[in-house]
């Protein structure tokens, strides 16, 4: 049985919130087989007691009355050590990751949860990490841009709002229609794919840029709507980077890493070419899903 002042010790403890309710009863038995096996020998009075609290009956110092002053001292052999836990993270492999707060091998990508992005969107919403235009924002894949040829998107009236994004590749727009992006593939909201939400996040950044309005742009090697109805265009934004000249978005896409060329309807489109290269590029660089998802 435990001395009546290493009882006292174990009832303060347990009433100074140092044992967690639901394990209150493994602590207590094991602090007192702890007493027990070094003969009581652990030195113990009350910590700063509130003033006038009385212990309850059935303890062995029935209606003792603690004092202010009381302070509890433990008698231990050898020095307590107060250290932190390793983290044994980086060990198991679990923190190889890049460090949290830089663009540092995360260009091109959203990553959840991290306190600044590195994808091309961030510029939008106004949450780039600090060395994003640095690491990410220069190069190639800055410039690399497809812009209108001709006199396609001259007019005011080739120029159309856009109603609603709904992933990376399709939008719905004023006319009722909605437009499936020609040449490009970018992974399915649907199934929760691997930069599915950068892809629609970057294409709704890039139309917000441009107005909320895109320029429809027809290939003549491709039918006019696809098996749901949906019209088969390359989309035009106006792009800041590139002076506010319209740019293919479909290409864009290919480029960033957000899509990939869609074979077979790829295949003998106008920008067929255009889109090789861009695809190239963003592979070699590791862009978007290409770093991120091991494309």
């Amino acid at each position: 049985m435990l001395a009546p002042r290493d009882r006292v010790a174990l009832m303060m403890l347990l009433r100074a919130g140092l044992v967690v309710l639901g394990t209150s009863l493994v602590a207590a038995t094991a602090l007192a087989g702890c007493l027990a096996e070094t003969g009581g020998a652990v030195d113990a009075t009350v910590v700063d007691a509130v003033e006038g609290d009385t212990l309850p009956p059935s303890d062995a110092v029935t209606g003792d009355t603690l004092a202010s002053s009381d302070t509890v001292t433990l008698d231990t052999e050898g020095p307590i050590d107060t250290s932190p836990l390793a983290d044994t993270a980086a060990v198991d492999g679990a923190d190889t990751g890049p460090p949290a707060g830089t663009c540092a091998a995360r260009c091109g990508t959203f990553s959840v949860g991290e306190s600044c992005q590195c994808d091309a969107p961030c510029v939008q919403y106004g949450n780039c990490c600090a060395d994003y235009e640095a690491l990410c924002a220069t190069g190639p894949a800055a410039t690399d841009f497809l812009v209108a040829q001709g006199d396609d998107c001259a007019d005011a009236a080739d120029w159309i709002a856009v109603t609603h994004v709904r992933d990376g590749d399709t939008v719905d727009v004023a006319s009722g229609d909605a437009v499936r992006f020609l040449l490009v593939d970018t992974p399915e909201l649907s199934s929760d794919d691997c930069v599915a939400w950068d892809a629609r996040a970057f294409t709704a950044a890039e139309i917000a840029a441009s107005g909320d309005s895109v320029c429809l742009v027809t290939d003549p090697t491709s039918t006019d709507r696809d098996l749901y109805n949906r019209l088969l265009r390359y989309v035009y934004v106006r792009d800041a980077g590139a002076g506010g000249q319209p740019i293919n978005l479909n290409v864009r896409l290919i480029r960033l890493g957000y899509g990939r060329l869609l074979y077979p309807y790829a295949s003998g489109r106008v920008y067929e070419p255009e889109g090789k290269t861009a695809q190239a590029a963003a592979a070699s660089e590791g862009l978007g899903g290409w770093g991120a998802c091991g494309w």
